[in-house]
């Protein structure tokens, strides 16, 4: 049961990467309000591989040969923007949802989910402005901890865009992610928090987060910027994701948020929410399927 199990999770990641979820109710738009930085990193040979006994595991020798770099021309916080987001940012919005979406997506796949994603938005009622941020996400699934580390170093990419966006429309500001993009999201929140913008983030929304779940924790990797930098996080989960709670966990070592929900002791301005009713790890902005609702109910009004 175990094998046939992970079987067909690794079967949902295959489809997944290809794009063929990339949007249920209309054609993949030709374009989408986004900030970007696809191709600001590359992948290529250390020059000094790290080999060691566990060198051995096709996962690290992947990692220990290989290593992620700026390309020519970019720096840690630089991004570009695309869609007429120019547009969106002149007129001045109230408040913007910034979606980040996960790994395993090619340009017409990550347009797909950043429109499923508003789509559901609107579909839930929600008026504010819905844009994306996008960035190179299609490495493949044997290269994972490279994904990773792109994802990781996107963060202060982000953090500058929450910035800019402050500063050129005076709006909130409302960070969304699905799966890896969580690590995204939460990098760039340790970035603005480390470079001293507290309460930059209206709130924060991770579904299926692909990052430790002892990360958010008061004495992890992001709990003092989460308390100071967010107003409030939401962390959405299901027992039954076979991506996080067996793939993830076989890699990392670790249990995911996603997967498990935080462990260890959370900010005070930090939530679970076991969404039970998300049949898996691809459906939580699924229209009929996810949570996207309740993520709005939670902006709406006080945590449950």
């Amino acid at each position: 049961m175990g094998v046939r199990h992970s079987l067909k999770h690794l079967a949902g990641m295959a489809v997944f990467s290809v794009g063929v979820e990339e949007y249920i109710h209309e054609k993949t738009p030709s374009e989408f309000p986004r900030a970007t930085t696809v191709g600001h990193f590359e992948v290529g040979r250390r020059d000094d591989p790290r080999f060691d006994a566990s060198s051995l595991l096709p996962l690290k020798f992947v990692e220990d040969l290989y290593d992620v770099s700026l390309a020519d021309d970019e720096t840690p916080t630089s991004y570009g923007k695309a869609g007429q987001l120019d547009e969106k940012l002149s007129a001045e919005p109230d408040e913007t949802a910034v979606f980040v979406h996960g790994w395993l997506a090619n340009r017409r796949a990550a347009l797909g989910r950043m429109s499923m994603m508003r789509y559901n938005l609107r579909k839930v009622g929600y008026e504010g402005d819905v844009v994306g941020f996008t960035w190179d996400s299609e490495e493949i699934a044997h290269r994972w901890k490279l994904g990773r580390r792109i994802a990781e170093r996107n963060g202060p990419k982000l953090a500058q865009f929450v910035v800019d966006y402050r500063e050129e429309t005076g709006g909130d500001v409302r960070l969304v992610s699905n799966s890896l993009g969580a690590r995204v999201v939460l990098e760039a929140v340790r970035s603005l928090y480390r470079s001293g913008m507290n309460d930059a983030v209206d709130s924060l929304s991770m579904m299926g987060a692909a990052a430790d779940s002892d990360s958010v924790a008061v004495d992890g990797r992001y709990g003092e910027a989460l308390a100071e930098a967010v107003g409030e996080t939401h962390n959405y989960w299901i027992e039954h994701d076979g991506i996080l709670n067996q793939q993830y966990r076989l890699i990392e070592f670790s249990g995911a948020l996603g997967g498990t929900g935080a462990s260890g002791e959370t900010p005070e301005n930090y939530h679970d929410h076991q969404v039970s009713y998300v049949p898996d790890h691809y459906s939580f902005y699924r229209p009929g399927k996810g949570c996207v609702r309740q993520v709005v109910d939670h902006w709406n009004g006080p945590e449950e």
